[in-house]
């Protein structure tokens, strides 16, 4: 059990100590760089700025997080990348669950330590983007959506993939839903359970969707009056 835990503190190191490493890169890493800091000097956390410019094309959930992270730490470089790690992080960790329910803990294991060592994840878990966050929000939805569609599955599960699904939205806009929804539909077709895409309907999973993504598109709306034209 502690050599488990060890295991998960390296790539938990590895990712933290080399954050500040490079200096951030243009042009993306410094557009969310400075979209953050243009919130917590405006004050306005709805409508995302880039030098008194609007910049509505990603949602802004990775710029809330930088922005808390720039209040706590500081602006600079090991702040603005620290969410992008942490997620990368959490992808470890789901891949070992996922290892551990389909085969066993070895298995899990195993996989997670291929992921810590593969080389494209971990440059992009040093970045302060989008590719990461969204990653892991689409990779956790998809396993919760798997969960729910188990025999005797608790509802909960069900009710995380839409809360997954949401904040994989607020990452990157739908195709944060469309990614984890279209791979468990694909899925359910071809082992022949595609009666049961129905299961995914659920008006409290709505709901908690809804409740999640609206507060930002309304007063992003009322904010920028062609915003919901644009952005969908």
């Amino acid at each position: 059990m502690q050599k488990k835990y060890i295991l998960f503190l390296i790539p938990f190191i590895l990712y933290i100590c080399l954050l500040s490493v490079m200096p951030q890169m243009e042009p993306d890493e410094a557009r969310y760089s400075l979209i953050a800091s243009a919130m917590n000097q405006s004050g306005n956390y709805v409508t995302p700025h880039i030098k008194n410019t609007i910049y509505l094309e990603k949602p802004p959930l990775v710029s809330w997080a930088t922005a808390i992270l720039f209040k706590i730490l500081g602006e600079n470089d090991f702040a603005a990348r620290l969410f992008a790690a942490l997620c990368a992080w959490g992808c470890i960790l789901l891949v070992y669950f996922i290892g551990r329910r389909f085969c066993d803990e070895k298995t899990g294991l195993y996989a997670a330590m291929l992921l810590t060592i593969s080389l494209l994840p971990f440059i992009l878990g040093h970045l302060n983007i989008l590719d990461i966050p969204l990653t892991f929000f689409v990779c956790l939805s998809a396993w919760f959506g798997y969960l729910a569609l188990q025999k005797q599955s608790p509802q909960y599960f069900l009710y995380l993939f839409y809360f997954s699904c949401a904040l994989a939205f607020l990452t990157k806009g739908l195709i944060g839903v469309l990614f984890p929804s279209g791979i468990l539909i694909v899925w359910l077709i071809w082992v022949g359970r595609w009666r049961e895409i129905w299961k995914f309907f659920s008006p409290v999973g709505i709901l908690i969707f809804l409740a999640v993504v609206c507060p930002w598109l309304i007063l992003a709306q009322k904010e920028n009056s062609d915003f919901l034209w644009f952005f969908f």
